[in-house]
C-alpha cells in the first residue's frame, strides 16, 4: 500500500497529489507543478512494506513529462 511520495528526496504534502490503488497511479496537482522549476527530477513513492519504486519527470515551462511508469 502506497504511503509517501518525496520528489529530490522531499516528502510532498499530500495536499499536493492523488493517489488511485491498484496500480498506484500519482497525479500531481497543477498548484503543485507551477511551483517547480525546469529541469529533471526524481520521484520517489514510498510504500508501507518498505519498498520503493522510483522514476525520473522532467519540467518543461510547467508541464510535467513522465518519463517512465513507476
Amino acid at each position: 500500500m502506497f504511503k509517501d511520495l518525496y520528489i529530490n528526496n522531499k516528502l510532498v504534502d499530500k495536499k499536493y497529489y492523488t493517489v488511485k490503488s491498484g496500480s498506484t497511479i500519482i497525479t500531481l496537482n497543477s498548484e503543485f507543478v507551477e511551483t517547480l522549476e525546469k529541469g529533471n527530477y526524481e520521484v520517489t513513492a514510498e510504500f508501507t512494506n518498505g519498498g520503493k519504486a522510483t522514476t525520473n519527470l522532467t519540467v518543461l515551462s510547467n508541464n510535467v513529462i513522465e518519463k517512465e511508469k513507476i
